[in-house]
C-alpha cells in the first residue's frame, strides 16, 4: 500500500516536471524577436528607457545596442500610435499609425526611425505613444517608449464668399468690395487681381477688416477686364472661387448728344395746307448719347403767317407765337414726341417755315441742333400772283387791281436781269462803221438809178 502511494507520488512529480519542461521549451521557442532557430540577440536602448526616443518633424528615432554571440539574430520594431491619454492608457484604445521593422545578425550599434502623427482629432486621440520592442508587433517587453501631445485643434479653413464691382459715376474709378469666412483662423487680407485677355494689369493686396476689404481701382482704357479677389488667412491659407471672380467693363468716354427732328402732318417735311385750316407739326427730341441730359431747352419759332395754337402733351408756354419748354431730364437712349396744332390765317405767297431748336447744357453748341418743316397755301379765288416792277417782289393782288405799268403777270420779271452792255466800245464802233457803209452804199445806188432814168 505504501509502495503504491510512493509510486503514485513519483508519477505525479514526473508528470509535473515534464509539463514544466514543455512549457519552458514552448516559451523559449516563441521568444519575440527570435529569428528561426538562431539564438536571439539582446537589445538595449541607449539612454533612459522612457526618454530614448527623439521626436521631431513627424519622425521618432531611437539608438540601441545589439548584444550576443556571433551567431545570434534578432528582429526589432519601432511602433507609433494615436493614444487616448498621455500615458497611453487604456492600451486597447490606441490606434496604430506606423511601424518600422529591422533584423540584425551582427552585434553592434544601430538606430531605427518611425513616422509619427502630427495632428489628430479627439476621436483618434490627442496624444501619441512610440515603442521599441522585439519582433514585428508591440509586445512585452517594451525596450524603450515615449509619450507626447498632438495638435488636436480642428483644421483651419478660409472661403472667399463674395466680390462686387461697382462703377463710380462720372469717373474712371471702380469700387471693389470682397468678403470671406474663416474657421479656426482669421481673415488677414485680400488680393485684388485685374486681368485683360489673361494678362495681369493690376495686383493689389489690401488688409482686411472684419473679414472684408474695399479697394478703389482706376482704369481709363476701354475694354473688357476680369477681377479676382483672393482671401488670405492668418495662417497663410488662400481662397478664391467663382463667387470672387467678376467681369469689369470700361466704357468709352461719355459722349453727350442730342437730336431733334420736325415733321408736318405725319412724316412730311413739306405740306400744302388750307387757309385758316388747322394742321399739325410733330417734333421728336431724343438722346442718342451715353450720358443723361438735364435742363434741355426746346424752342419752336414759326415764320410770320403761321399761328401756333396748342401743344400736346401740354408743356412749356406759347408766348409771342413762340413755344419754349425746359425739360428737367432727358435720359440716355430715350426720346419724347410733341404734337403742335397750327394754322395759316391768311394767304401768303411762298413757303412758310417753322423751325424748332434744342439746346442741352451738357452738349457743346448753342443751339445744339435745329430742324424745320415747310407749308404753303394756295392763292384765294380771284387773286393773281404778280411781280411788283418797282420793288421786284412777288405778291398776290385782286385780279381787277392789276396795273400793267406797275405789275407784271410774269413773276420771273422779279428775277435779277443781266447787266446791260456798255454804250460805247469796240462793238459799238464796228456797228457804227457797218451803218455808215450801209448809208454810203444806199446813196450810191440812188445816184446811179437817177442817171439811168
Amino acid at each position: 500500500m505504501k509502495l503504491t502511494s510512493k509510486l503514485l507520488g513519483f508519477g505525479v512529480a514526473l508528470l509535473a516536471m515534464a509539463t514544466i519542461g514543455v512549457v519552458q521549451l514552448t516559451s523559449s521557442a516563441e521568444q519575440p524577436g527570435q529569428v528561426g532557430s538562431a539564438p536571439r540577440c539582446t537589445v538595449e536602448a541607449k539612454g533612459a528607457r522612457s526618454a530614448a526616443f527623439t521626436v521631431a518633424g513627424g519622425k521618432a528615432s531611437v539608438d540601441y545596442v545589439v548584444k550576443g554571440s556571433a551567431d545570434c539574430k534578432v528582429q526589432v520594431s519601432a511602433n507609433s500610435f494615436y493614444a487616448p491619454s498621455m500615458n497611453g492608457r487604456p492600451y486597447d484604445k490606441q490606434i496604430p499609425f506606423d511601424t518600422t521593422t529591422k533584423t540584425h545578425s551582427v552585434p553592434g550599434n544601430y538606430s531605427i526611425v518611425v513616422n509619427m502623427p502630427v495632428r489628430s482629432t479627439p476621436q483618434q486621440g490627442c496624444y501619441y505613444q512610440v515603442d521599441l520592442t522585439y519582433g514585428t508587433h508591440n509586445v512585452q517587453p517594451v525596450l524603450a517608449y515615449g509619450h507626447g501631445k498632438l495638435d488636436c485643434t480642428p483644421p483651419s479653413s478660409i472661403n472667399c464668399s463674395a466680390l462686387t464691382v461697382t462703377p463710380i459715376p462720372n469717373t474712371n474709378n471702380f469700387r471693389f468690395a470682397a468678403s470671406a469666412t474663416a474657421d479656426h483662423t482669421t481673415v488677414k487680407s485680400f488680393t485684388f487681381t485685374v486681368t485683360k485677355n489673361g494678362a495681369v494689369v493690376a495686383n493689389q493686396p489690401v488688409i482686411a477688416s472684419a473679414n472684408r476689404a474695399n479697394y478703389t481701382y482706376t482704369q481709363a482704357t476701354p475694354g473688357s477686364y476680369s477681377v479676382r479677389a483672393t482671401a488670405v488667412s492668418a495662417d497663410g491659407k488662400t481662397s478664391t472661387g467663382p463667387a470672387c471672380v467678376k467681369p469689369l467693363v470700361v466704357q468709352p468716354p461719355a459722349q453727350p448728344r442730342v437730336d431733334i427732328v420736325k415733321y408736318v402732318d405725319g412724316n412730311n417735311k413739306y405740306k400744302r395746307v388750307g387757309v385758316n385750316v388747322e394742321y399739325t407739326y410733330r417734333v421728336v427730341v431724343s438722346n442718342p448719347g451715353t450720358v443723361d441730359l438735364t435742363n434741355v431747352v426746346l424752342t419752336d419759332t414759326p415764320d410770320r403767317g403761321i399761328t401756333l395754337i396748342s401743344v400736346s402733351p401740354q408743356a412749356g408756354t406759347i408766348a409771342n407765337n413762340t413755344w419754349t419748354y425746359t425739360m428737367p431730364k432727358l435720359p440716355k437712349g430715350t426720346e419724347l414726341t410733341f404734337t403742335f396744332t397750327a394754322k395759316v390765317p391768311a394767304y401768303l405767297a411762298g413757303k412758310l417755315v417753322n423751325t424748332v431748336c434744342v439746346d442741352a447744357p451738357q452738349v457743346p453748341g448753342n443751339p445744339d441742333k435745329c430742324d424745320n418743316a415747310e407749308v404753303d397755301v394756295p392763292p384765294a379765288p380771284g387773286n393773281i400772283q404778280v411781280c411788283v416792277l418797282a420793288t421786284k417782289t412777288i405778291t398776290t393782288i385782286a385780279e381787277d387791281a392789276f396795273d400793267s405799268t406797275k405789275h407784271s403777270k410774269v413773276v420771273d420779271d422779279c428775277k435779277e436781269t443781266p447787266a446791260q452792255l456798255p454804250e460805247t466800245g469796240p462793238v459799238d464802233v464796228i456797228m457804227q462803221v457797218i451803218g455808215a457803209m450801209s448809208l454810203v452804199s444806199a446813196s450810191a445806188y440812188y445816184i446811179a438809178s437817177r442817171r439811168l432814168g
